[in-house]
């Protein structure tokens, strides 16, 4: 995920990418996909395969100095 947010970055031509530092990064609920699979005595269970949002955001790096 982070190669494909400094490549994003790159070609949004975002200043210099050395000087970026993540400064959030979360997952999401994402969309959940209805499979079946065989259950006892011939019948089929419902499943459900979860997947999820990951988002990552890059901001430029602070030169300031802290106390």
């Amino acid at each position: 995920m982070l190669k494909s947010a400094i490549a994003n970055a790159k070609q949004k031509e975002i200043g210099d990418i050395d000087d970026l530092v993540i400064s959030s990064a979360y997952v999401d609920h994402g969309p959940a996909l209805k499979r079946f699979t065989a259950g006892p005595m011939g019948r089929a269970m419902r499943r459900k395969k979860h997947m999820s949002h990951i988002t990552v955001v890059l901001s430029p790096k602070e030169t300031g100095t802290r106390r």
